[in-house]
């Protein structure tokens, strides 16, 4: 989802790094943070001591580390994160890239790269996409658009948390039919469109990306493109593709006269030594209706035998998807409704049944943030706090098998506390020492 006003970001709050106990993970940016005082009522984040309970969300009585969130008991994590101050309303600014923890502290600070006229005029930032690229580094889609009105050029850059540093791996211009591959120092020209968001990491090469293309010929529709594998670093790398047909089984599809519209998702995830795509279809019926449908797609071995079928849903393109112990299935979480507002109202799939639940009803227009483990049970989310004020500040949660256990209302840069808006979020995985 493109957002070319203010951008913002954040799960967010104080609760100190120093309650946070020893760790076997770090990353190296991260600076020691001098003790701060356990979170009490009124303060920025916290424990939810009486949980507000949806209708389902789990049957697991399996314990879980998030079912009593305690400080200094918090699980080990850190979150990519694009926001803004809404508190600054006097002028324009871009979206900050962070890193921060699971008490809602920054750890480590990225910018997007901008475009440099030759006039020098000043430019503004549009978010685009933001993944988890392997240990400690994300994947962050951008475009940066002159005040002359030369642009938008779009960037694909990546930052990693361990070492402070970030580099642009592909970028294009506003009518440019190639992209560049800087790091590679050549240019690579695609045969078909591709969209802003149909660029996403390989989780097991941190030198390829994934990148899905439209087919625009003939059709008033965009139709499902090609799927390219792109080395961003070797010149001389083989550039590996997959048509359209080979993505989707042909149980889903029988016929290839139905073929699927361009998709309103792509994502990646490894499942063990394989990688899987997951791919969000809409595409007409024999009926002359609508199948919504997410598939799966492994470059190893083609088609999974899983896929969900929303069709009985309300389309929605906000969709959280992990990969579940069962290497048939995978898991998944989505709002109920289809809203241009939705309420906190989720339907969780765990590769057979579909549960719904709710959230917190003191948010408004929520919105979906990254799961945080492998049976979708436990996931953030993040809304406004003011219907009146929709597009300024925002609180998060995380929910735990259909109750909301800990919430956020402040973003933590030092001793600095920051109200937060929040666009994206993903969550980073950890490298073990």
């Amino acid at each position: 989802m493109e957002h070319t006003a203010r951008l913002t970001i954040a799960l967010s709050l104080v609760m100190s790094a120093a309650l946070m106990g020893c760790s076997d993970y770090q990353l190296s940016k991260i600076e020691a943070h001098s003790p701060e005082p356990e979170p009490t009522s009124g303060q920025s984040s916290g424990p939810i001591e009486t949980p507000r309970i949806g209708t389902g969300g789990s049957t697991s009585e399996v314990p879980s580390p998030w079912g009593a969130l305690e400080p200094g008991q918090m699980p080990e994590e850190y979150f990519a994160v694009a926001w803004v101050d809404p508190s600054e309303t006097d002028s324009y600014s871009p979206p900050r890239y962070d890193i921060i923890d699971i008490s809602g502290q920054v750890v480590s600070s990225f910018s997007a790269p901008e475009h440099q006229s030759s006039t020098n005029a000043a430019s503004w930032v549009s978010h685009h996409s933001l993944q988890a690229s392997g240990p400690g580094r994300f994947l962050a889609v951008t475009s940066s658009q002159a005040a002359d009105f030369y642009g938008p050029s779009t960037y694909v850059w990546s930052a990693n948390g361990f070492t402070g540093e970030q580099e642009i791996l592909i970028s294009w211009g506003p009518f440019s039919e190639n992209i560049e591959l800087p790091q590679a120092g050549i240019q690579l020209e695609l045969p078909d469109w591709f969209g802003l968001q149909r660029i996403v990491a390989d989780p097991h090469n941190e030198d390829r990306l994934f990148v899905l293309t439209s087919n625009t010929m003939m059709y008033s529709e965009p139709l499902l493109g090609t799927l390219y594998s792109i080395h961003v670093r070797d010149p001389q790398a083989e550039v590996l593709s997959w048509d359209a047909s080979e993505l989707i089984s042909p149980d889903l599809i029988p016929e290839w006269v139905h073929a699927p519209w361009d998709p309103w998702m792509l994502d990646s995830f490894a499942r063990g030594d394989e990688t899987v795509l997951a791919l969000g279809l809409q595409f007409p019926d024999e009926e002359g209706g609508l199948r919504t449908l997410v598939a799966g797609f492994s470059p190893e071995n083609g088609p999974t035998e899983w896929s969900l079928d929303l069709s009985d849903y309300p389309f929605t393109e906000e969709i959280a998807m992990v990969p579940s112990g069962d290497e048939q299935t995978t898991s998944a979480v989505f709002h109920q409704s289809n809203d241009w507002c939705p309420s906190a109202d989720f339907v969780r799939w765990d590769g057979g049944e579909l549960t719904e639940f709710s959230g917190t009803d003191s948010v408004y227009c929520s919105s979906l943030g990254p799961v945080l483990d492998d049976s979708a049970e436990t996931f953030i989310y993040y809304g406004y706090i003011d219907p009146d004020l929709v597009g300024a500040e925002q609180r998060a949660f995380i929910s735990h098998r259909g109750a909301d256990v800990w919430s956020y209302s402040r973003f933590r840069e030092g001793l600095q506390e920051h109200p937060f808006e929040i666009v994206d979020i993903a969550r980073l995985q950890l490298e073990q020492e």
